[in-house]
C-alpha cells in the first residue's frame, strides 16, 4: 500500500503543479494581451487562444483535485441528517453516478478529440485535438480521484498546500491533519 500511496501522492502533486503553471500562463498571457492591445495599439493574435485553452486544461485537471479534496460546492444537509448506514449508501450511489457520467465524458471526449485531429486552431494553427484532449484526460483524472476517495480514503487526505510542497504525507495523522 505504501507504494500506491507514493504514486498517488505524485499524481496529485503533478496535477496541482500543472494547474498552478496553467493559471500563471493564463494570467501572464491575458495581461500581455491587454498591454499590447491598449498600450501599444497592436493586438496579439494568439493571446486569447492560449488563455482559453489554458483555462480549459486547468479547469479539467483542477476539477479532479477539488473533487478529491471534497471542496466542490455541495448541498449535503440532507445526507448529513441520514443515519450512518443510509449516508454511506447514498454517498456510494452518488460516487457510482459520478463515475458513470465521467465514463461517458471519457468515451465521447475521446471520440471528439479523434474527430478534430486534423482541424487547426485559428491563430496558433495547431491541432484542435490538443485543447479537446483536456476532456478525456480530465475525466480520467476525476475517475481516478473518485476511486481513490471511495476505496482508499486516507490516501486522499493531503491538502492542496501539502501537494505543492507545504508538507509531506509522513507529517499527517490518520485523519489527514498535520502532526
Amino acid at each position: 500500500m505504501l507504494r500506491f500511496e507514493r504514486i498517488d501522492f505524485w499524481i496529485a502533486r503533478l496535477s496541482a503543479w500543472t494547474v498552478i503553471v496553467l493559471m500563471a500562463v493564463m494570467t501572464f498571457v491575458i495581461l500581455l494581451g491587454v498591454y499590447y492591445r491598449y498600450l501599444l495599439n497592436d493586438a496579439l493574435t494568439w493571446s486569447e487562444e492560449v488563455a482559453r485553452y489554458s483555462q480549459v486544461w486547468l479547469t479539467m485537471i483542477g476539477a479532479g483535485l477539488v473533487l478529491r479534496t471534497g471542496n466542490h460546492v455541495a448541498i449535503n444537509f440532507v445526507v448529513q441528517r441520514l443515519p450512518s448506514g443510509a449516508r454511506w449508501v447514498t454517498v456510494k450511489i452518488g460516487q457510482a453516478l459520478m463515475v458513470s457520467f465521467l465514463l461517458l465524458m471519457l468515451i465521447f471526449g475521446g471520440d471528439m478529440t479523434r474527430r478534430v485531429m486534423y482541424q487547426e486552431s485559428a491563430a496558433l494553427e495547431f491541432s484542435m485535438s490538443l485543447p479537446n484532449l483536456a476532456i478525456p484526460v480530465g475525466a480520467a483524472l476525476m475517475i481516478y480521484h473518485l476511486l481513490v476517495q471511495a476505496f482508499w480514503p486516507l490516501a486522499s487526505r493531503p491538502s492542496l498546500m501539502q501537494l505543492i510542497g507545504g508538507g509531506r504525507r509522513e507529517d499527517l495523522d490518520e485523519t489527514g491533519q498535520e502532526l
